[in-house]
């Protein structure tokens, strides 16, 4: 597998269950909130995967950076996907912040 792909393996078999291929090596590690996947790549993109097939939901242009956070709320549900600008600003996708 190559820096610019990901992916997802069934936990008991090991088997791939999808792959998807990035234009650019990815960075970090994925975050995984609700039925979405979160990917930064070396290009400055974040990307929101259907996390049952890989189908790319969505992306985020230049600026996206160097890493996800994803914030739970008390009770285990999703709250935001972070994720941090070169320059060290957060941004945080479909949210108001």
């Amino acid at each position: 597998m190559s820096p610019d792909e990901l992916a997802a393996l069934d936990a008991d078999t090991g088997q791939e269950l999808w792959r998807v291929d990035f234009d650019a090596p990815l960075t970090g590690s994925p975050a995984v909130q609700g039925n979405s996947v979160y990917v930064t790549a070396a290009d400055s993109t974040m990307w929101s995967l259907d996390i049952a097939d890989g189908r790319i939901q969505w992306h985020f242009g230049e600026g996206a950076g160097s890493g996800l956070v994803a914030i739970e709320n008390e009770d285990g549900t999703a709250a935001r996907i972070l994720s941090r600008y070169a320059e060290g600003a957060l941004i945080a996708p479909g949210s108001s912040l």
